[in-house]
């Protein structure tokens, strides 16, 4: 067992009291009490030993919950997950509820998590519909009642889930032999979903004033400013012929609603001038490569034009923006799309934290991420972005115009598969 897994399943028997589980349990105020069971056998204890466990278990605050439910509308529930090797919390909070479940975990729910990983980008039809529907009857199934009457989910998937496009989840799955995913019913088609790295950070967040909508209140000058090298005739990174019309197509989306643009594309498309401008653009938009050392994730990052590989295998490559670019900069940016290939992955480093470039961009104060899972064509690139930014300056917020263009995607045969439409995430408020 690994050391972290150790210490939390120590940690989970001594808070527990050696009390026996069978399945799920409710852990939740009393006053509560009519909120629908999940499964017999639930455990109902008191606001007072409930509080304990979210202070030492999840690293809560007092006054966290009232804060949540302040920044939380009705429609809205935020789902936090924590897992060791056996045992699984889930922590929910509502306008008007809050509740943390239990349940224990086997060698079998952890093998259907990788293999629908794998199976999910390698877009393995065979198996998918039944790996899919798995994970959610495993995640999302006990809190069907839960859910009811809401329409947008937040997640805080935690490590152990980290990367899994919980939209993919698949709610009803047809009888036939080979699918056809045109006819599935997804979790997206019931709901928005947005995802989050803690609940108390989103709680901050979501006090700060935001422009998801289109807006001509004061800001940043720039309402969008698009970033694209293109690496055209550039012989150590592959060109993206499609990046220039890609932005060009949504900068003339933004003038014809009266809304300032700029674009900075080819040589002009540099770390330092990302930098400068970035701090004062309300919503940016990076059509590069992604760029991943191994040896050291803190050199992970984005290419420019500047891009220079003789650097390569130095702490800090020359135009590469990393974590450590981004760390030190202050953005007022009320969404960032990083329309790269695996821009919001996390990767596990030996004895390190999980690390990602979106949450280095929100603690440097982007209040919203549009970031890819895994691997993305120059092609699907662009026509899936300017597909968003028309739905959101048609009035939509981010997770109304994301979920509309999934489920157009969905209804379309060749673009059905949650391989070519679920990698787009949500990361904000």
């Amino acid at each position: 067992m690994k050391p972290r897994t150790a210490f939390v399943w120590i940690l989970f028997s001594s808070l527990m009291g050696g009390i026996f589980y069978s399945d799920w349990y409710r852990m939740a105020d009393g006053a509560f009490a009519a909120t629908p069971q999940l499964h017999n056998g639930y455990i109902e204890l008191g606001k007072e030993q409930s509080e304990a466990k979210l202070l030492a278990i999840m690293d809560q605050v007092p006054g966290l919950i009232p804060s949540v439910q302040e920044e939380l509308k009705p429609y809205e529930v935020i789902i936090e997950y924590l897992l060791s090797d056996t045992l699984m919390l889930v922590f929910y909070v509502t306008k008007q509820t809050w509740n943390l479940y239990e349940k224990r975990l086997n060698r079998h729910f952890w093998e259907i998590l990788n293999d629908y990983r794998m199976h999910l980008k390698l877009a393995d039809i065979e198996n998918l519909s039944q790996l899919s529907q798995s994970m959610y009857n495993f995640l999302i199934s006990p809190l069907k009642e839960i859910l009811k009457g809401k329409s947008r989910l937040i997640f805080v998937p935690g490590k152990d889930l980290s990367g899994i496009p919980f939209e993919s989840f698949m709610v009803k799955r047809s009888a036939s032999d080979k699918p056809d995913h045109a006819k599935q019913h997804y979790l997206i088609q019931d709901f928005e979903i947005v995802y989050h790295y803690s609940i108390r950070q989103w709680a901050f967040q979501n006090a700060l004033p935001g422009f998801d909508h289109i807006s001509q209140e004061s800001g940043p000058d720039i309402e969008f400013a698009g970033f694209s090298p293109g690496f055209a005739g550039n012989h150590f990174v592959n060109a993206l012929p499609d990046s220039r019309k890609e932005l060009s197509l949504i900068a003339n989306m933004f003038q014809d609603k009266g809304l300032s643009s700029r674009l900075i594309l080819d040589e002009d498309s540099r770390k330092e001038v990302f930098k400068e401008i970035a701090c004062n653009s309300r919503i940016l938009h990076l059509a590069t490569h992604s760029y991943t050392d191994l040896n050291n994730p803190e050199a992970d990052g984005f290419l420019f034009w500047d891009y220079d590989p003789q650097y390569t295998g130095k702490v800090f490559s020359k135009g590469v923006l990393t974590l450590k670019d981004i760390h030190e900069m202050k953005l007022n940016a009320d969404l960032i799309v990083l329309n790269t290939c695996a821009s919001g992955a996390l990767q596990k480093k030996e004895q390190q934290d999980l690390h990602s470039i979106p949450k280095g961009f929100i603690q440097a104060g982007a209040r919203n991420i549009l970031a890819t899972l895994w691997n993305i064509t120059d092609r699907q690139a662009e026509i899936f972005t300017v597909a968003f930014y028309q739905k959101w300056l048609s009035g939509r917020s981010y997770s109304q115009a994301l979920r509309e263009v999934k489920m157009d995607m969905i209804n379309q045969r060749g673009t059905s598969l949650p391989t070519v439409w679920a990698p787009y995430v949500l990361i904000g408020r």
